[in-house]
């Protein structure tokens, strides 16, 4: 009724606002989320000992009856990448995985493991390749196990020791071959996960943070690792060397920390408490942490030496976040937390990220098919096809000797 400027940019505005779905969730704190790799199961555990598979293709209702491990709150679930088997982990050390090609009724592998010397397994992920799962705890250990028969888990050589009080996380490295912990002390710590004798260290642990480290995530392409902990800030690290031989694989040059981790840039500082999940999005380009502030901050990583804050802190908690985690799509994120609930967020495809130095311009073509944007980026233009409804695809970044292509 009133076609101000102003007006349209607040209604722009509030369009483009990330808004989330809750889910029921849990009795009790909801401390891990995972997606299933097709986006269409969501599975959630909480410390009432529950794990619930959500329908996240249309209802978001629970499929079938919750999961349980023996009574033990749940501390961590995981997917294989296949989507054919699902881990979770307990208090009491319990491991238990179903088969999960019924995704309404999972059937259980084999019997429970009993690990970790009966404490928590606070984190638990599997291989690329879903051959070996690899587990942390309350122990102190690292742990590998041969899943060539998930019904039958072996362990692979001995447990490792990771931290004098406790290994709160792992992710494995894109290659498969490398792994990265973290724990109460603040420091990082990369191992080599191939060989028989179970995990071997790469150089000395890494001091990170100023408090403890409580999410490591590796990028998709395995180039950098992101930490996160009680410090309230996000660390990014460039892996220089995987291999166990020194060198820097990342053709870089300089000299990297031990282990193989150089820093980058800046702490990520934008959180105001204790940031419990860090996680990148399946195409390596934005990166989010969950916090004890009750947000989910999400950072453009494009290029991880230069990140950008993304728009506003997403709320919708009202305690403290535990875990996150993208969907397949990298449009969709699922968070759970200390108010008992599971929210997944969708967001909008109307962001775009390919910028990692400051917009000089923008512009629309004559039929508003084509947008066009200018940085200082190697004084490149970057188009994007804008003219269909989904992802926005770029058609091209052109430098001042090429011509519009698209």
């Amino acid at each position: 009724m009133r076609t101000t400027p102003e007006l349209r940019t607040a209604l722009t505005t509030d369009a483009g606002r990330v808004l989330s779905a809750r889910l029921p969730g849990h009795d009790d704190i909801g401390s891990a989320v995972a997606f299933a790799p097709d986006g269409r199961t969501l599975a959630s555990g909480g410390h009432d000992g529950a794990v619930r598979l959500w329908d996240t293709a249309g209802s978001g209702r629970q499929l079938g009856k919750p999961l349980r491990i023996a009574g033990e709150p749940v501390g961590a679930v995981a997917y294989a990448p296949d989507g054919t088997v699902l881990v979770a982990a307990g208090h009491g050390g319990g491991i238990r995985l179903w088969d999960t090609r019924d995704r309404a009724r999972p059937r259980p592998l084999g019997r429970p493991l009993v690990s970790h010397a009966g404490k928590s397994v606070t984190s638990v992920a599997f291989a690329p390749d879903g051959r070996s799962l690899a587990t942390v705890g309350d122990d102190g250990t690292l742990r590998l196990w041969d899943l060539s028969d998930p019904a039958r888990p072996t362990p692979i050589g001995a447990p490792a020791h990771g931290d004098a009080r406790s290994v709160r996380d792992v992710a494995f490295a894109p290659d498969g071959r490398t792994l990265a912990t973290a724990g109460h002390t603040g420091t990082v710590r990369l191992w080599r996960a191939d060989g028989a004798d179970g995990p071997a260290p790469l150089g000395e642990p890494v001091h990170a943070h100023d408090a403890a480290v409580w999410s490591v995530a590796f990028s998709p392409d395995g180039d950098t690792l992101a930490t996160a902990g009680y410090d309230d800030t996000v660390r990014l690290w460039e892996v220089a060397d995987t291999d166990g031989t020194g060198s820097d694989r990342t053709g870089s040059g300089g000299s990297a920390a031990g282990g193989g981790l150089r820093p980058l840039g800046e702490p990520l500082t934008a959180h105001t408490a204790a940031v419990w999940s860090v996680e990148f999005s399946p195409d390596g380009d934005t990166l989010a942490g969950a916090a004890q502030d009750d947000t989910v901050i999400l950072w453009n990583v494009a290029n991880p030496a230069y990140p950008h804050r993304i728009g506003e802190p997403l709320t919708g908690h009202t305690e403290g976040l535990w875990d996150l985690a993208y969907g397949p799509d990298g449009r969709t994120l699922a968070t759970t937390g200390a108010d008992h609930s599971v929210r997944v967020w969708h967001l909008p495809d109307s962001v775009l990220t390919d910028f990692t130095n400051p917009l000089t311009a923008v512009a629309y073509d004559p039929t508003g098919r084509l947008f066009a944007a200018a940085s200082t980026d190697d004084a490149l233009v970057r188009l994007w096809d804008v003219g269909r409804p989904g992802p926005r695809a770029r058609c091209r970044a052109l430098s001042p000797a090429t011509r519009p292509p698209c």
